[in-house]
């Protein structure tokens, strides 16, 4: 599981449990003006670049875990789920990665909070 929130202008991400280990993070801060969107769920772009993609390191055990970075065609990806049930996507730019996919709590939830943030920054 992942616990995300927004902590003054970034995006912070804590990796926990088994998940530290299977996954080689403890923890992810991208500066909000690199976040573009936030999804509830695998978006199909995610999916796409997993498939087939080369992973170092971490762990793919589908159904299981899916976690660590996962590189293909240039684009790197941050994975941390399990099942997929509770996942997010986060779509960033210039942060070594093209998306995060992470597990947590309350997907709804942790997508409103980045949606606000984003908003409130474009005021």
């Amino acid at each position: 599981m992942t616990n995300v929130e927004i902590v003054g202008d970034k995006l912070v991400m804590t990796i926990e449990g088994i998940d530290v280990v299977l996954s080689f993070k403890k923890s992810l801060e991208v500066p909000l003006d690199r976040v573009k969107r936030a999804t509830v769920g695998v978006t199909a772009e995610a999916q796409a670049r997993l498939d087939e993609s080369i992973r170092l390191p971490g762990a793919y055990m589908p159904g299981i875990a899916i976690a660590g970075r996962f590189y293909r065609h240039g684009d790197w990806v941050f994975w941390n789920i399990h099942d997929g049930r509770r996942a997010i996507t986060i779509d960033v730019q210039h942060e070594g990665y093209v998306s995060l996919v992470v597990e947590v709590e309350d997907p709804i939830k942790t997508v409103g909070q980045i949606d606000a943030a984003l908003a409130a920054r474009a005021r």
